[in-house]
């Protein structure tokens, strides 16, 4: 029995026990964030928001939404509860808490995403829509209350095996007839309602589970069949003792006859659920059917699964958690979970990459070949100025991605390929770096003007986000606490790849789609070819935030570009990046794709022996989001070189700035004094991150507008109001459609597409 001391007092003042029911409100905080978590993500921002949507256009995708869910209303009811087991003493004080919050917890799961599918898409969450939430929240509460009382007064006067098998069944056909009802019909409607179905299911094992639970197992048969198992043997009699010593009475501890039945049930979802889970972890065509939502939701409830891993913890007296990370800070000494994947080079390889000409040589060449074209059209020997355009693609994952090649394909289109027989250069960040290499490789394949912005919104449009998320509640958690099956392991074969790889397979593959092979070594691109332009794929060392370049041309020595790190110069010679690999590379934006470590060689030591070392590599937006600083760095260097400056006379540089940000103007919000005092140095480096590129964007804009060269802005979120359109690697059609439609209704690109149609 417990002492009088441990029982609550009926002369406990108020702060006492309010004291008592915060304390027992954090013992099922995880139940809670997670709760929350899934609110923020899929009610409250446009990113989730849109991955509910995306998830709302597929019959196949909402039958798993609702394993999903129910996977992760049990985890969250059932690790909430076998935890409290072992903080009796503070939930004896807060009785009701102890026993509904877990409950409710799971049962506001179904709340929160059925809440999520009934909302329009809209770039913010309103105020009244937030407001809608609480009042749909707290009837959901009273909701659950009368669910629960009816329940349990329906199980205690019926307190029979019959009845409790007949209800079992009555829970299984009702989920299979919620798994069906989803797949007939995506409407939201018919979405919301199998949800609630699977709700009421829920509460119902909940509210009668200590009445019917030990009817379904009358022989004891499978509980002692469970119970005389060794290690469960020592698992009971290490909770005993631990339950011992806080001298926990007997009637409040939990009873086997119960917990092995809803154990088993819990194990029963958790292996289907888990399967569907690797099955998006391991196989990318399986991910992008699930689709984003499924994967994420139960990737965050294997991750409050973790809760079992305390349990035991507790049971033995070990911080399970500490030495976790402990173990995995050690062996991030010497593994890396995060490596760039490389592919061999081949003696063509080397050679391709030793002989790429310098900026100067490239540029001239361009300039000769274009010179020499109209020369053939014109016939003239005094040639007019001659455009030569220069592309600056803003990051912003897909959604730049997207913008960047509806905008060039469109350019082409209209302007009958004269966009491309001018195009000099492609620079870029993040995604903006992903939709220029799908661009220029589809210009090299020499895909048609009419046809190339079709192609190039199948490979920009794939998902690429399924996958990812898989691997980030997956692989990733896994390389975290090992990260020796994230590393090349002795040479060998990774046995788990990361999120990152994730990426640039869905990006691989969706270029395999169109007849690009992105998973081919990057050199196969730099062939030196005057009729395509030149690339630039921008990066960001981390260690001094140093800016790299993996580039069509050298930069290495080059004075011209105030020690921009080239990338392929640098790396071990038996190794190069994929394309793939390569765009990725400039779009690692924590924490969906982190930082990726390249093996390097340093300069060469007085004997002219070069050690290798590891550099690790996030976007290029860090730096420079739009690529503006290098741009503005060539058009100094065509100026001023010997080589370049007697063609360039002839030309007329034209820079395009593709942005996909809201130019809107917001006025700094204040800034709490704590916030100050503590992180006023990490508030000043966030917003210099956005600041760093508006500076390079105004220097070059300054610049050209002093030589009286031409900066056209074309950006998506200009002159519209409304829309909306996530910054994800994936996007539902209607966000979709309505860029499409915005690339062609533009004004400036159309206006643009007009003017070029008649170089």
């Amino acid at each position: 029995m417990m002492e009088p001391e441990d029982l609550p007092s009926a002369r406990e003042g108020f702060f006492s026990r309010l004291t008592w029911h915060f304390r027992a409100i954090g013992v099922f905080w995880p139940s809670v964030v997670l709760v929350l978590l899934f609110f923020g993500l899929f009610c409250y921002t446009d990113v989730g928001r849109d991955i509910v949507l995306f998830a709302s256009g597929s019959r196949w995708t909402l039958p798993i939404v609702l394993v999903a869910l129910v996977f992760a209303a049990f985890t969250v009811w059932y690790s909430a509860r076998l935890l409290g087991f072992f903080h009796l003493t503070v939930l004896e004080h807060a009785k009701a808490i102890s026993i509904h919050l877990p409950r409710f917890m799971g049962f506001s799961v179904f709340t929160v995403v059925a809440f999520a599918f009934s909302l329009p898409p809209m770039a913010n969450m309103k105020a009244g829509y937030l407001w809608g939430f609480l009042v749909v929240y707290l009837i959901s509460f009273g909701w659950y209350r009368l669910l629960v009382h009816r329940i349990r007064l329906y199980a205690a006067r019926n307190q029979d095996a019959a009845h409790a098998r007949w209800w079992l069944s009555v829970l299984l056909g009702g989920l299979l007839l919620a798994c069906v009802g989803s797949a007939i019909s995506t409407a939201p409607w018919v979405t919301i309602t199998c949800i609630l179905v699977a709700q009421f299911c829920y509460t119902v094992q909940v509210g009668a589970r200590k009445e019917w639970a030990p009817l379904l197992d009358t022989t004891n048969s499978r509980t002692a069949a469970v119970v005389r198992h060794p290690t469960v043997q020592r698992l009971v009699a290490a909770a005993r003792r631990r339950l011992d010593a806080q001298r926990v009475p007997a009637k409040a501890r939990p009873k086997l006859t119960e917990e092995v039945v809803f154990f088993t049930a819990f194990n029963i979802i958790a292996v289907l659920a888990m399967a569907l889970f690797i099955a998006s972890d391991t196989h990318l065509p399986f991910a992008q059917l699930s689709r984003p939502l499924p994967i994420a939701i139960t990737g965050f409830a294997i991750v409050l699964g973790i809760n079992f891993l305390r349990l035991v913890g507790r049971i033995a007296n070990v911080n399970i958690l500490f030495w976790s990370l402990f173990i995995a800070f050690l062996m991030g000494m010497k593994f890396d979970a995060h490596s760039v994947r490389t592919v061999p080079t081949e003696g063509a390889d080397e050679h391709m990459i030793s002989t790429r000409p310098s900026f100067a040589d490239a540029a001239a060449d361009w300039m000769e070949a274009r010179l020499d074209s109209s020369r053939s059209d014109s016939g003239r020997t005094a040639y007019p100025r001659i455009p030569m355009v220069f592309v600056l693609s803003d990051g912003g994952g897909a959604r730049s991605a997207r913008w960047v090649t509806h905008v060039l394909g469109q350019l082409d289109s209209a302007s009958h390929g004269r966009f491309r027989q001018h195009l000099f250069s492609l620079s870029g960040a993040s995604g903006g770096s992903v939709g220029n290499i799908t661009y220029y490789g589809l210009l090299r394949k020499g895909t048609p003007p009419d046809s190339i912005g079709l192609l190039a919104d199948r490979v920009t449009g794939a998902d690429m986000l399924s996958f990812t998320v898989a691997r980030m509640l997956g692989n990733d958690l896994l390389n975290l606490f090992c990260p020796a099956f994230g590393d090349t392991l002795f040479g060998l074969p990774r046995i788990l790849h990361d999120r990152a790889a994730a990426v640039e397979d869905g990006f691989a593959a969706a270029g395999r789609a169109v007849g690009l092979e992105l998973d081919a070594p990057i050199t196969h691109w730099v062939d030196n070819d005057s009729i395509v332009p030149l690339f630039c794929i921008n990066t960001t060392r981390v260690q001094d935030a140093r800016p790299a370049v993996i580039s069509s041309f050298a930069l290495a020595s080059d004075s011209a570009f105030n020690g921009r790190l080239d990338v392929l110069a640098d790396m071990l010679p038996d190794q190069t990046l994929s394309a793939a690999s390569s765009a990725v590379l400039s779009a690692r934006f924590p924490y969906v794709t982190p930082g990726g470590s390249v093996r390097m060689l340093c300069a060469p030591d007085s004997t002219g022996v070069r050690a290798e070392r590891s550099d690790l590599f996030v976007d290029g937006g860090y730096f420079d989001n739009s690529g503006a600083g290098l741009v503005l760095e060539m058009l100094m260097e065509l100026e001023c070189n010997a080589r370049t400056w007697e063609l360039y006379r002839y030309f007329e540089p034209i820079v395009l700035h593709i942005s996909n940000g809201d130019p809107r103007e917001t006025d700094p919000a204040p800034v709490n004094s704590v916030v100050n005092d503590l992180l006023a140095p990490v508030v000043t480096i966030v917003g210099a991150y956005g600041e760093q590129t508006d500076v390079n964007n105004q220097r070059l804009a300054r610049y050209l507008a002093n030589q009286d060269h031409a900066w056209v802005e074309l950006n998506l979120f200009k002159g519209v109001d409304g829309e909306y359109y996530p910054m994800s690697w994936v996007m539902s059609q209607a966000p979709a459609d309505s860029m499409r439609m915005r690339a062609r209704t533009h004004p400036a690109v159309q206006q643009w597409g007009a003017i070029m149609a008649g170089w």
